[in-house]
């Protein structure tokens, strides 16, 4: 909240009347999330204590377009509050989506469970330093998301030690918020420019493009959530994807109470799976699923 404060000017003012109190211009913004979407408000207000004399203006925005192609889900994992905040504050603003850690654990968890278009990875952390849970995450999780570091550590052999471990950047504090900014797209271009449009595993095909699915070239009729699933078993494999990160994907932090993501599998694999011989949907009991043929490694 902003407050600004301004007297009575060119009123009339009548004789002996009581000193009144000035007005004060009171600037509101608020966020409110509308089917995962951040809606900003701008409330202005003019208040003469103890009485609001007049709403002045109302005004919203969507600070980026809602296409969901150009929204971007960013985790950064940073342990100093005052610079986690200004980073979160700052990436809001240019219409990002911001999830936040203080610590590795914490933030490797959610660099696995989450679907993220980036990592803005701290390596001075408490409880798991930045460079292991990189390794981690590049070796262990096979989670390929781009990762910027952003540290205090300027050498050369931090700098090369921070690429070894999986990153695609590397900030050195301190540091302009600008600069991140256009790091942070420039990173975003180079990954989503290697993505191919075209998805193969086995004798199942998805073109990312026209959303036409197929097996040993027959068309498969798939709804939207279960499109959603497919890229993202298919993208992974052949590594088993979370019940945690499917979800994610599907409804983000309003996951329906009931088992919806068992259903949904299960509509996805009468299509892609029950009018074939070979099965490709596999489930990996109390972990998630993955989507292979028989003779691939998890």
């Amino acid at each position: 909240m902003l407050v600004t404060e301004g007297g009575d000017r060119g009123e009339p003012t009548a004789a002996k009347s009581p000193i009144l109190p000035p007005k004060i211009g009171l600037q509101v913004i608020f966020e409110v999330q509308f089917r995962g979407f951040p809606f900003l408000f701008q409330l202005l207000i003019l208040v003469r204590p103890p009485r609001i004399l007049r709403i002045l203006r109302i005004t919203s925005k969507v600070p980026f377009s809602l296409n969901r192609e150009k929204i971007m889900r960013i985790l950064v994992i940073e342990d100093q509050e005052d610079i986690l905040q200004n980073i979160a504050d700052y990436l809001q603003l240019q219409g990002h989506i911001v999830d936040c850690a203080q610590n590795g654990l914490g933030g490797l968890h959610l660099a696995v469970t989450l679907e993220l278009d980036l990592i803005i990875l701290d390596i001075m952390l408490p409880g798991m330093d930045g460079l292991t849970l990189c390794r981690k995450l590049r070796q262990e999780a096979r989670v390929h998301t781009p990762v910027i570091f952003l540290t205090a550590r300027d050498s050369l052999e931090d700098k090369l030690a921070g690429f070894k471990a999986g990153s695609d950047d590397y900030l050195v504090k301190p540091f302009a918020l600008p600069e991140l900014q256009a790091r942070v797209e420039a990173v975003l271009r180079r990954s989503q420019f290697g993505q191919g449009q075209r998805l193969q595993v086995a004798d199942l095909c998805f073109d990312l493009e026209t959303l036409q699915v197929s097996r040993q070239g027959k068309s498969l009729k798939l709804s939207p959530i279960g499109l959603k699933l497919l890229e993202k078993l298919m993208k992974s494999s052949p590594h088993v994807v979370r019940r945690e990160s499917l979800q994610d994907i599907l409804w983000g932090d309003d996951v329906p109470d009931s088992d919806s993501l068992r259903s949904h599998i299960h509509l996805l694999r009468q299509s892609v799976d029950k009018p074939f011989a070979i099965h490709l949907i596999h489930t990996v009991h109390g972990i998630g699923y993955c989507l292979k043929a028989d003779d691939d490694v998890i």
